[in-house]
């Protein structure tokens, strides 16, 4: 949130080896850190390493049931809710669309998740489209809102 990601990656990293060393390498705890740490390494300008957190960040979800689409989607909800905070809503956006495009991908179990998901993201196109009024993002929140 302030903007160091050289700290934020050291912290995530350092995160992924203390909860590796108790959980295990395919414990679903994994999936925040290393879809932030993804995310962080993205915006560094590696891609490739960033793909790959993202890729394992996935396949632990699969493996893990519904705790893992909770820590999976938690982890994109997470960081677009700090890039909303800074008013970076062109950011934030593709994390959310992530979560639906995810959700509607896993089975049926996951629809539990879909009604919150909606929710949010109506919430969120309300919340740029006051902060940048007239660019069409009522009719993208009302359009979320009918799933609901």
């Amino acid at each position: 949130m302030r903007g160091n990601l050289t700290d934020a990656s050291v912290l995530l990293t350092n995160e992924l080896a203390i909860v590796g060393k108790s959980s295990g390498d395919e414990h679903p705890g994994l999936i925040p850190a290393l879809r932030h740490l993804a995310w962080v390494l993205a915006k560094q300008g590696d891609s490739s390493a960033a793909e790959s957190l993202h890729a394992k960040a996935t396949s632990l979800s699969h493996k893990g049931g519904s705790y893992s689409i909770r820590a999976f989607t938690i982890s994109n909800y997470d960081l677009a809710d700090l890039l909303q905070a800074q008013t970076r809503f062109a950011e934030a956006e593709p994390l959310l669309l992530e979560n639906a495009t995810y959700l509607k991908g896993e089975s049926q179990s996951t629809q539990i998740f879909e009604p919150w998901l909606f929710g949010r993201l109506a919430a969120f196109y309300d919340a740029w489209d006051r902060a940048e009024p007239g660019t069409g993002k009522t009719e993208q929140a009302a359009a979320w809102r009918k799933n609901l």
